[in-house]
């Protein structure tokens, strides 16, 4: 189970995210299951895309080796827990090592194209396969130089919301087509005309609202701030 802490999380307070995984931990022992619970951090986007298809684009990159760092590293951890916790592994290096050689091989994606056919698909999508905004603008830092200080996640996921690619109401439609590509990291130097952001969105005034909330997305700072842990913690 992934349990997440940050500004982005159910559980915005890292305390507050143990004792929820505490609970269901023991939920989980009382059913007789074996599980392992990771609390990751989500004071920042995991990856770069946030919004329906963007998503599923970055997830299939992953699973060929492609996209962010941070969220294939991730992936590839929690891939090791489960092994662990199935008794696939003896142990969560030697785990870890099974789900690196599987991406690496290309069975990652070979099992993830069975699943889909297995579910009436026509396999990995393309890129052409997945709906496209008509508007893409791209926000660019008028600030520094120094370094992002924060990459707030409620903004930018309150944003994709603004841009009809969440529900405010279980009953609202969803744009499966709009999103934002969060193009830079806490920790990623800035300077005037540094990429931040990329908008996909319906229409050029729903692209300008969003710019205009992002602003307040990234913090500048002077000196390189420290990072959180991708992991805080294993139950």
């Amino acid at each position: 189970l992934d349990v997440k802490a940050g500004s982005g999380a159910f559980m915005k307070d890292l305390d507050r995210a143990r004792e929820l995984a505490s609970l269901l931990k023991e939920t989980a022992r009382r059913c007789g299951k074996a599980v392992r619970i990771a609390i990751t951090d989500m004071d920042q986007p995991l990856g770069s895309c946030v919004g329906n298809a963007l998503e599923v684009r970055e997830a299939f990159d992953a699973l060929q080796g492609r996209g962010p760092a941070r969220f294939r590293s991730l992936c590839l951890q929690l891939a090791a827990l489960t092994l662990e916790a199935s008794g696939m592994a003896s142990d969560r290096e030697a785990a870890l090592i099974h789900a690196e050689e599987a991406l690496a091989s290309g069975k990652a994606i070979e099992k993830a194209e069975q699943w889909l056919r297995a579910q009436g698909a026509a396999g990995v999508p393309g890129e052409a396969d997945l709906p496209r905004a008509p508007v893409v603008t791209e926000m660019l830092c008028e600030q520094g130089p120094g370094f992002a200080a924060r990459v707030d996640a409620e903004t930018v996921g309150q944003c994709v919301v603004d841009l009809g690619g969440g529900r405010r109401r279980k009953d609202d439609p969803v744009d499966l087509s709009v999103g934002v590509e969060v193009l830079v990291e806490v920790g990623s130097g800035l300077e005037p005309g540094t990429p931040l952001f990329r908008v996909h969105a319906r229409d050029q005034a729903s692209a300008q609202a969003a710019q205009a909330r992002l602003l307040s997305a990234v913090r500048l700072s002077d000196q390189s701030p420290p990072l959180r842990p991708l992991i805080h913690d294993v139950l």
